[in-house]
């Protein structure tokens, strides 16, 4: 009974060995989609300056804290009151920039999943994964890609000031 279970484990992973060889594998450097893709470029943009509005936020914040603070007729429930205002206006804006980040981060990652999938058949390829995680081999269709995503991705225009 062992031989014919070790005989039948034997044949199966001979043939699955076989499919998978006559595979046709991609692979992709999400390093270099993520560097060189327009669209992910203008949200690293967008990240840093959601970044740096919080920081001045955070620091305009602060100011008005301590000149609230000084004044020597406010009480001690008004300051608390103030610092109360203030922890809800920094972590509503940090809820705004996160929900616009996740939503850039989702768009992108939809993107750059489809084009992979397009690229994928229009090749002929039947499974496609990372760089990182393919040591060796697969037809590497990063550039085939990154053509595809930037063709279709136009740079945003900064509205101009009148």
């Amino acid at each position: 009974m062992k031989k014919i279970l070790i005989l039948s484990w034997l044949l199966l992973s001979i043939f699955a060995f076989s499919e998978i060889k006559a595979a046709e594998i991609g692979v992709v450097d999400s390093t270099k989609l993520t560097s060189e893709y327009l669209k992910a470029q203008q949200a690293q943009k967008t990240a840093d300056e959601y970044q740096e509005k919080l920081k001045n936020l955070l620091n305009d914040v602060k100011q008005d804290l301590d000149k609230f603070n000084k004044v020597a007729t406010n009480t001690e429930a008004q300051k608390i009151q103030k610092q109360k205002e203030a922890e809800n206006k920094l972590i509503a804006e940090r809820k705004k920039a996160d929900e616009t980040l996740q939503k850039l981060r989702d768009d992108i990652y939809n993107e750059v999943k489809q084009a992979i999938n397009e690229e994928a058949k229009s090749q002929g390829l039947s499974f496609v994964t990372t760089s990182t995680i393919a040591l060796y081999g697969g037809k590497d269709i990063t550039d085939d890609v990154l053509k595809r995503l930037n063709a279709s991705s136009k740079p945003a225009v900064a509205p101009k000031k009148k």
